[in-house]
């Protein structure tokens, strides 16, 4: 079980795999082995259980934090090995004129930021921090109507704040990090 992954970006998982028999399965469910399966990969036949293949399966769009589940399923009396697991996401775009006006609902401040930046009207509400390749470097869940983000790690650059509501809104901000 993975607990408490994020998958609201996530479209598929790759595995790396190994397995003597054919016709095995690995499930991929929500929040019990019995969950809601959300995607399903056949467990290869490499020869032998330290051969590896990767595998990927595309993932149903599951939108929240939820706790992963892989099962395993064979006829054999043993499955197959894994040797890694891989949530692929989709890289935001940061082109800016996708992004918000200056009258959307959230408040960021103070923008440019130097190490602590304040975002207001964000309760519940799922926070990711995307440098200006697409990559994440900060996820965070907001329980309270406010949270004061610590930057003072983050290099200087651009950077592209989502916002995703508990209705699955999404709202993109750009800060500068000084």
């Amino acid at each position: 079980m993975f607990s408490n992954i994020n998958l609201s970006e996530v479209h598929s998982i790759n595995a790396r795999l190994a397995s003597e028999y054919s016709g095995g399965t690995v499930e991929v469910r929500l929040d019990s082995e019995t969950g809601e399966l959300i995607g399903s990969m056949e467990m290869p036949n490499t020869g032998n259980w330290q051969s590896w293949e990767t595998v990927t399966a595309s993932l149903n769009n599951s939108i929240g934090f939820y706790d992963v589940f892989l099962v395993f399923n064979s006829s054999e009396k043993y499955v197959g090995n894994i040797n890694w697991l891989q949530f692929s996401v989709e890289k935001i775009s940061t082109n800016t004129s996708e992004l918000q006006d200056a009258n959307s609902r959230h408040s960021l401040y103070p923008n440019p930021v130097k190490d602590k930046l304040l975002i207001t009207h964000c309760m519940d509400a799922v926070i990711e921090i995307y440098n200006s390749t697409g990559i994440l470097m900060l996820q965070t869940k907001s329980t309270n109507d406010q949270i004061t983000l610590d930057l003072h790690k983050i290099n200087q650059g651009i950077y592209i704040i989502r916002i995703v509501d508990t209705k699955g809104s999404i709202q993109s901000y750009k800060v500068i990090k000084q």
